[in-house]
């Protein structure tokens, strides 16, 4: 039958759907208690939720891995049937590994290009030849990658299939174009030495969410914030989740 579903959002950025009969674990003055939306659950509530669990899947391919992470920072992949996928980066180091990584999987030695009056370089994934099939663009078809790098919830299931080390190599990778690092000296605690904070910005709402719930996995507690930026070049206002 139909069931309405209510999304209930934690202070951590977590979200929870159920159903109004859904018992959650709630911290109380005597320990914890099971409550639902029918019986009581209040918005000032203490909802206990999970902070590591040590299970990953059993697919392991770690080439394959660095290559999504770097897609889907940097990549372009395009759904029109006459435009080409490629990855774009500054670092001539990403670059590098990237064509080598194709060149593993699929044999295509592809062409590096040098953008003129810019930093940048273009990396192609095609064998060169015109006329013949893209096996890379095929590759990218069978993972639900093509066209739709916004929202990709078959891809993400795709990731939260891999064993523990195939998922540090694409997460290594996915900071290296969209992460950053930040260091800080810490004043409220006494010889606390430097705090450390992970950030990733990216507009993919559904990529933010998988994320947060296999850094759990990590044993790894993250916040996911929202921005708003106009673009350097109109009035048009992006969502960024970080």
């Amino acid at each position: 039958g139909i069931k309405p579903v209510y999304r209930i959002k934690l202070v951590d950025g977590k979200t929870v759907d159920c159903t109004s009969n859904h018992p959650l674990l709630v911290k109380t003055k005597e320990g914890t208690e099971w409550k639902t939306i029918e019986k009581g659950l209040s918005i000032k509530d203490e909802i206990i939720t999970l902070t590591e669990y040590d299970v990953f899947g059993d697919y392991s391919d770690i080439e394959e891995a660095k290559l999504l992470g770097y897609l889907l920072a940097d990549g372009y992949i395009p759904n029109s049937s006459k435009q080409t996928p490629k990855f774009t980066s500054c670092t001539l180091e990403y670059i590098e590994e990237v064509k080598n990584i194709v060149f593993k999987k699929f044999s295509y030695n592809c062409n590096i290009r040098k953008r003129k009056e810019s930093e940048a370089y273009d990396l192609y994934f095609t064998d060169g030849n015109h006329g013949t099939k893209n096996i890379v663009k095929e590759w990218l078809h069978e993972n639900n990658l093509l066209g739709v790098k916004t929202k990709n919830e078959k891809f993400m299931k795709h990731i939260s299939k891999y064993d523990k080390e195939s998922f540090g190599y694409f997460l290594n990778r996915l900071w290296s174009g969209d992460g950053c690092v930040s260091l800080w000296e810490r004043k409220d605690r006494v010889n606390s030495g430097l705090a450390v904070e992970l950030g990733l910005t990216t507009s993919n709402k559904c990529l933010v969410d998988t994320l947060k719930t296999i850094l759990y996995k990590l044993g790894i507690n993250s916040n996911i914030t929202i921005e708003r930026r106009k673009s350097p070049s109109s009035d048009n206002v992006g969502t960024y989740y970080k």
